[in-house]
């Protein structure tokens, strides 16, 4: 008996016409793929071919956002998988497991929507296998590790100052934030501006403040100009607050376009992964 070649040993045929190798062969060197199996007895042979498959399936997670109070009902994960038409087994911990129906690789991809509400809070691990029908496991697992938080930042305007003549070419506005959280988004009647959240430790109350805003251009009250604060974590959840304060000066006249101008450098093979234009502009505006 050969096997891919490789002598297997000989057999005595049995009383009842068959034969059967006493020990197993190694043929871990034998490529996947085909193997020819031989068998001879006198000037008689026969022959049979068995398929080798020892390669695991291919599975990659590729896109596992930070789960927030928007998604955590229903969050969609996807990746990629070599095994089209069986199925990719799917595990989330944290360490509570969310349990559903596995997807199946189609067009060498996959998706899945789960509700992930009973996991904990914190890192959530999710791994994804696939097993092809020789018993080929993919090893290690494709890994993903993940944020679950769906608590909004806590942010807050203290009640604004009036906009009059004394201030309104440098208005300054604070409130509260979320230590931890990211920066403050701050809206004056449109005009944006960006404070960072100062305090400690992180998850604490903080503060923020812009200042040196120039905002005599905005129209007089009524209505009143509105000031909007706004901050989103590393997970996507947004909170918000609102002030409003009166303007009693006019909108100044001013016909003066800013003036602006775009530094352009050249874009060659060690910039253009990373490319950065810059400029000047009008301060305030």
């Amino acid at each position: 008996v050969t096997i891919g070649g490789l002598p297997a040993g000989s057999v005595a045929c049995s009383a009842g016409g068959t034969w059967q190798l006493a020990s197993d062969v190694n043929v871990s060197s034998l490529p996947d793929g085909n193997v020819e199996i031989k068998a001879a007895q006198g000037s008689g042979q026969g022959s049979a071919f068995a398929t080798k498959d020892t390669t695991a399936p291919a599975v990659a997670i590729l896109a596992a956002p930070s789960i927030n109070a928007t998604n955590v009902a229903s969050y969609t994960f996807s990746g990629s998988c070599s095994e089209n038409g069986l199925p990719v087994n799917i595990n989330v911990a944290s360490p509570l497991e969310a349990v559903g129906p596995a997807p199946i690789c189609t067009g060498s991809a996959w998706s899945v929507t789960r509700s992930m509400s009973g996991l904990n809070s914190g890192n959530v691990t999710i791994d994804a296998t696939q097993t092809d029908a020789n018993g080929n496991t993919t090893t290690p697992p494709a890994e993903r590790i993940v944020l679950k938080d769906v608590t909004a930042p806590i942010v807050t305007v203290t009640t604004p100052a009036e906009i009059n003549a004394g201030n309104q070419a440098s208005y300054t506005a604070s409130g509260t934030c979320t230590v931890g959280d990211g920066a403050v988004t701050v809206i004056i009647g449109g005009l944006q501006r960006t404070a960072q959240c100062m305090g400690t430790p992180a998850g604490s109350q903080g503060t923020w403040t812009v200042s040196g805003v120039n905002v005599s251009g905005l129209p007089q009250s009524p209505p009143a100009v509105q000031i909007t604060a706004k901050q989103t974590d590393a997970a996507g959840n947004e909170g918000s607050g609102q002030g409003e304060a009166n303007k009693t000066t006019p909108a100044g006249d001013d016909t003066t376009p800013p003036t602006v101008t775009v530094t352009a450098p050249p874009i060659g093979p060690g910039n253009q992964g990373s490319y950065q234009p810059s400029g000047t502009c009008e301060a305030g505006s």
